[in-house]
């Protein structure tokens, strides 16, 4: 027998719905299969240039339970709240009993907001009463208690300090702060922005000129609010055998994006971007600031253009190979301001 599980969370969580998943796996191994939009394995996630309302709508119909993940990052975004709204949309037309299960991580619970605060919810992150174990041991009975009660025992006292730590350190680590640029109005909301887009910039390393080049996926998190994350088409950098990964976070001002970024690859380098969102906003044009050293700064152009999301469905980005950094410096500066997204075949070489 095999649990199917959709995990909706905003995908500042998406660490934490990792976390969940791992947990459950190393429970009950291939007894549970878990999905979420931002899973970044191999044929994880939401697949390049697909719709991401049918692609949500598809899994959460399939899924035997929804786990809806309420965080202080999450609990008021509003596709969370619509992913559940759909879930128990899904679970009253097949008549399924309660598939959807708030669980939090976090918050109290006279934070949880009005949709959930009435429905019997689990504390994610703590043992005590109303905790994560009892939606293992329900996970359990449903599968027919694969796991004795003194298996079940050793295996939760075994994983779970693991998994409550990494909880509480990725919450520490995102937790929301008020911006100064929340006062400037924003002129549309970032979710036009949301695709996959190829991005170039040059650094200098030993004195010469090197350029980097990769494809990130941008995800709205908000009316103005976006994050940026490599994906699984490989980055390239020049003068390095281990490219630059680069995760960012945005905030749209005005028309502007501003950011930090930082290079997940290692722990070194990381700095601040700032981008003009173009006319028919298929291009980003502006600069990053970085570390360069201890004591200073490096800066430079950053460009990015979009990706046109049609001539990215059914394609394995893990299995192409993106042109050499110095054809995509050139191909992206070339790019007229106000022209359209580029084709993926414009920017790749073929599989890998």
């Amino acid at each position: 027998m095999e649990l199917h599980i959709f995990l909706s969370h905003s995908s500042i969580d998406g660490k934490i719905a990792d976390a969940l998943r791992t947990l459950l796996n190393d429970l009950f191994g291939d007894g549970i299969a878990v999905e979420f939009s931002s899973d970044q394995k191999a044929g994880g996630g939401i697949p390049p240039g697909e719709n991401w309302l049918p692609w949500i709508n598809e899994k959460i119909s399939a899924a035997d339970k929804t786990y809806v993940l309420l965080t202080p990052n999450s609990m008021n975004k509003p596709w969370v709240l619509w992913e559940s709204g759909a879930a128990a949309g899904v679970a009253l037309a097949s008549n399924k009993s309660s598939p959807v299960v708030p669980v939090t991580f976090g918050i109290s619970n006279d934070d949880i907001p009005s949709p959930f605060a009435s429905t019997q919810h689990v504390k994610g992150d703590t043992k005590e009463a109303g905790g994560i174990l009892r939606l293992l041991q329900d996970l359990n009975k449903d599968l027919g208690k694969p796991l004795t009660d003194k298996v079940f025992e050793l295996l939760t006292n075994n994983i779970l300090p693991g998994f409550f730590q990494k909880v509480k350190d990725e919450l520490e680590e995102s937790a929301p702060l008020e911006s100064l640029l929340s006062s400037v109005p924003h002129l549309f909301s970032v979710s036009g922005l949301g695709g996959h887009w190829v991005s170039s910039y040059q650094f200098t390393s030993g004195g010469a000129t090197m350029c980097h080049s990769e494809v990130v996926q941008l995800i709205p998190e908000s009316e103005r609010r976006l994050r940026g994350r490599a994906q699984l088409l490989e980055p390239r950098t020049e003068g390095r055998d281990r490219p630059f990964r680069n995760e960012i976070d945005f905030e749209l001002a005005n028309r502007h994006l501003l950011g930090h970024w930082k290079n997940i690859s290692d722990t070194r380098y990381f700095g601040t971007i700032h981008l003009a969102v173009l006319q028919d906003e298929n291009v980003l044009e502006g600069h990053y600031t970085a570390f360069a050293s201890d004591v200073s700064v490096a800066s430079g152009p950053w460009k990015w253009v979009r990706i046109n999301p049609e001539t990215l469905k059914e394609t394995d980005l893990s299995k192409m190979v993106l042109r050499a950094p110095a054809e995509i410096q050139r191909l992206l500066a070339a790019h007229k301001k106000h022209a359209g997204p580029l084709n993926l075949a414009e920017i790749v070489v073929g599989s890998a």
